[in-house]
């Protein structure tokens, strides 16, 4: 089976500004609310239904892009993330600009609600690239590498520290130089540009040096005292193993967290089965602790590279299959589902 690798923990679009000196503000799809909605009493169905379904999982991570929410109350969005049955979050910006006030809001209410947050970044929106001819290039944003920005979330550490504040939960980066293809433009370093694609796999060519290139940078994020992940498509561990790349296995990933030994697999998977058979490999690496991250399609006609399902009541059933799978793997820690807005909406739609 095909992984579809290109959708992955990701709806939001960037939008490109000429002349500015940090990676562009995205524009992130508002959180909106179901308009025929349960009564509190099937909510509360619903809650208990989310308590058995995920029974024996130790982390319940609810993935939630801040920017989904440019007014309302954090500690109201968290509320919810809790009373659905969550009890970690991990918080994803695409901006280092996202390093602020609103996001220090965010913690302080995961504080307060004693809920652990996390903080995520994605590497497509901090890598050297190459795309346009000169003037585009001289007009266009000057990227911050990935290394300057995990610099920048320390400095937010340890500025939610000075404000006596619990800090970073966990700081976690998703390791993606396949997005850097044909469409989103190449990577470029040290004056060679390369570029992602089904016909350079192989050792030493354009895709393995990218990897390898990323791992070298993955080594420099983590930041003191502050548990580092690498958040990873499910397609690399089969790449690796099939020769198609030098680094890529589970055990190539999780010797990058700190402490040792975790690493979070972003699934790919449209259908149910898939939540399990797109991680199994995975999970059979008894060396491993695997997290995996189940993304919700944001609309039906979504077909590839997200879960789609039509309401709670199928979200549900496969948390329940999911579950009972997972049961029997040892080392899985644990899960996150996202984007919140998604199952928060699904969560109150009437079927």
């Amino acid at each position: 089976m095909r992984k579809n690798y290109l959708r992955c923990l990701g709806f939001a679009a960037v939008l490109l500004s000429a002349g500015c000196a940090v990676t562009p503000v995205p524009a992130i799809r508002p959180a909106v609310k179901a308009v025929n909605q349960v009564t509190v009493e099937e909510l509360a169905q619903r809650n208990a239904a989310f308590a058995e379904a995920t029974q024996g999982l130790e982390a319940k991570m609810a993935v939630i892009y801040p920017a989904a929410y440019p007014e309302e109350n954090p500690e109201e969005v968290l509320k919810r993330v809790l009373e659905t049955g969550f009890n970690r979050v991990l918080l994803v910006i695409n901006s280092e600009a996202e390093l602020c006030d609103r996001l220090v809001e965010f913690f302080r209410s995961a504080d307060k609600l004693a809920l652990p947050a996390e903080l995520v970044i994605r590497q497509r929106d901090y890598f050297p690239r190459s795309r346009g001819d000169a003037l585009w290039r001289m007009l266009s944003s000057r990227y911050l590498d990935l290394i300057e920005v995990s610099r920048k979330a320390g400095e937010f550490h340890e500025k939610l520290k000075s404000d006596g504040l619990n800090g970073l939960a966990g700081f976690n980066v998703v390791f993606e130089p396949h997005m850097f293809n044909a469409v989103s433009g190449r990577y470029s370093g040290a004056g060679v540009n390369f570029q992602w694609s089904e016909d350079t796999f192989g050792l030493d060519l354009d895709n393995d040096v990218m990897v390898k290139n990323s791992f070298e940078i993955f080594r420099q994020l983590p930041i003191a005292g502050v548990p580092f992940t690498p958040i990873v498509a499910d397609s690399y561990h089969e790449w690796a193993q099939e020769g198609k790349l030098s680094l890529g296995k589970t055990t190539d990933f999780a010797a990058l967290s700190r402490p040792e030994g975790r690493v979070m697999i972003l699934l790919s998977g449209n259908r149910p089965s898939q939540t399990y058979s797109n991680v199994k490999a995975e999970l059979e690496n008894t060396q491993v602790m695997v997290y995996p991250i189940i993304m919700v399609a944001d609309h039906l006609s979504v077909e590839q590279g997200a879960l789609r399902r039509r309401n709670w009541t199928d979200l549900i059933n496969t948390l329940k299959y999911f579950s009972g799978k997972m049961k029997d793997a040892p080392h899985c820690g644990g899960f996150a589902l996202g984007p919140f807005p998604v199952v928060d909406y699904l969560r109150n739609e009437r079927e």
